[in-house]
Parts: C-alpha cells; sequence; structure tokens
C-alpha cells in the first residue's frame, strides 16, 4: 500500500497537516466513538445524566404527586 504524502485533519473548521501517527490515532478514535454510538443505537440505550439539580426535581416532583394523591409506587415515572 503506498503511503500517502499529506496527511490532514479538520479541526474547528480548518484543515491541518499532521504527522501520520497523529492521523491514523484521530480516526481509529473517531470510528471508536462512532462504533459505540451505533452500539447504544442498535441495543436501544438511553442514556441519563444525574446532575445537581436533579435530586430537587425528584423531591419537587414527589411532593406535587404526593398532594395530588397519585401513587407511582415509590417511582419516578421518567426515572423507571
Amino acid at each position: 500500500m503506498a503511503e500517502k504524502e499529506n496527511y490532514v485533519i479538520r479541526v474547528e473548521g480548518n484543515v491541518v497537516e499532521v504527522s501520520p501517527e497523529v492521523y491514523y490515532a484521530y480516526f481509529h478514535m473517531e470510528r471508536q466513538e462512532r462504533g459505540q454510538e451505533e452500539k447504544k443505537q442498535r441495543n436501544a440505550v438511553v442514556s441519563y445524566a444525574y446532575d445537581r439539580f436533579s435530586w430537587m426535581e425528584d423531591e419537587l416532583f414527589r411532593q406535587i404527586i404526593g398532594e395530588a394523591g397519585m401513587n407511582f409506587g415509590g417511582r419516578i415515572p421518567w426515572r423507571i
């Protein structure tokens, strides 16, 4: 296989010439990331980021449904 003369990648919209090692590392990493995303879609994985305010939302929701007399068995519907 013939070696390429120029190795370029796109960084923030700009084309940058790089060494062969950087080029192959960049595209290897990109392909791995794409493979993980494809795997998530194939297996119907849904990600949820639990941030520092989520517990407040949960508590507020529990108070609201408690006052309304609803019972979800201690679970929050969107966190099942």
